[in-house]
């Protein structure tokens, strides 16, 4: 009876931060997004001149739209190589600054 109620307990734990912490990623994961979503727009207010690069750079972090059947899986870009690939290493900067600024949740940080 006790191992029982000892083994009941221990999965409901480790249930409890399974969900903890998978709840923690997706939210740091939203907060990440918005905070680039912002860099992007106050970078493209800073250059309006530029701001076609902003859609290119999405384009590019998106991959081909299309890919033949019989073509080897493409590796996707990083925000470093897209910025490099389109001219705007001042974009990946703003954005990795964004990335920066978002704090992970204790459980997170210590995975």
């Amino acid at each position: 009876m006790k191992l029982k109620y000892i083994t009941r307990t221990v999965a409901v734990g480790l249930f409890g931060l399974i969900a903890l912490v998978g709840t923690q990623f997706v939210m740091t994961s939203k907060d990440v997004a918005l905070a680039r979503e912002s860099a992007i727009s106050a970078w493209a207010k800073s250059n309006p001149d530029a701001a076609d690069a902003v859609v290119r750079y999405r384009e590019c972090l998106r991959g081909p739209s299309e890919i033949p059947p019989n073509q080897a899986p493409v590796r996707l870009l990083t925000i470093s190589e897209c910025a490099e690939k389109i001219g705007t290493p001042s974009l990946a900067t703003a954005i990795q600054v964004a990335d920066e600024t978002v704090e992970v949740p204790a459980p997170l940080r210590w995975l």
